[in-house]
């Protein structure tokens, strides 16, 4: 934390090079519900970290997204209400939208609730490092006295549904011939599950203390 204890900021080269070339030939209109729906959720774990006692050291935006870096010491439970305040904010921000779509009937408010709540439901996929692995490694080291425990079945859970939707994907690219985006999802998944693992699928532990993986 800094003298000021206001959290750092900085920003990936990566990400600022999307967002300048999203900017250049995409939809800007897009980006902005991204960074809404993005956002909203990141909003969300923090107001659940501050609500448990903690605070922010350093706010980092890449090219997968907002990460926050806390030194906070808290029990599982905790764990689990930090984890599940991102999906709960983006579960919120969907049903505000949805209701102010039907109000207004304006399209940009319909796109803002489904992606928030596409958002939430990816989130809570139980796969390191999302928040629905947070949350079932959390759960399950509150419960089990074996440390190992809580690893093997966020091992199996996340492969398992890596490789579920690696296989869905590949199935939707070959019968439309042009839609990758859940393979490219899956591959997403797979890429930080791996680097969370030292860049390879095996038993991961995770340090809530330090929030990193070991």
């Amino acid at each position: 934390m800094n003298k000021n204890n206001h959290p750092k900021f900085s920003i990936s080269v990566g990400a600022a090079v999307f967002i300048v070339a999203f900017f250049a030939v995409g939809d800007a209109r897009l980006l902005l519900l991204i960074f809404i729906a993005a956002g909203g959720h990141e909003l969300g774990h923090y107001a659940a970290l501050r609500f448990c006692g903690g605070r922010v050291s350093e706010l980092r935006l890449g090219i997968t997204g907002v990460s926050m870096r806390h030194q906070h010491s808290t029990a599982y439970a905790d764990e689990i209400l930090i984890a599940s305040g991102g999906p709960m904010a983006s579960a919120v921000l969907s049903s505000i939208s949805a209701i102010a779509a039907r109000l207004t009937q304006a399209d940009i408010t319909y796109q803002l609730a489904g992606m928030s709540l596409l958002l939430c439901l990816f989130n809570l996929l139980p796969v390191l490092p999302l928040d629905g692995g947070r949350i079932l490694y959390a759960a399950i080291s509150s419960r089990s006295a074996n440390p190992t425990i809580a690893d093997r079945v966020t091992c199996v859970t996340s492969c398992a549904v890596i490789f579920f939707a690696l296989t869905a994907g590949a199935y939707v690219l070959v019968v439309t011939g042009t839609n990758f985006t859940l393979l490219i999802t899956a591959g997403w998944m797979l890429i930080h599950y791996c680097k969370s693992g030292n860049n390879s699928i095996k038993y991961v532990g995770y340090d809530y203390r330090n929030n990193k993986r070991f």
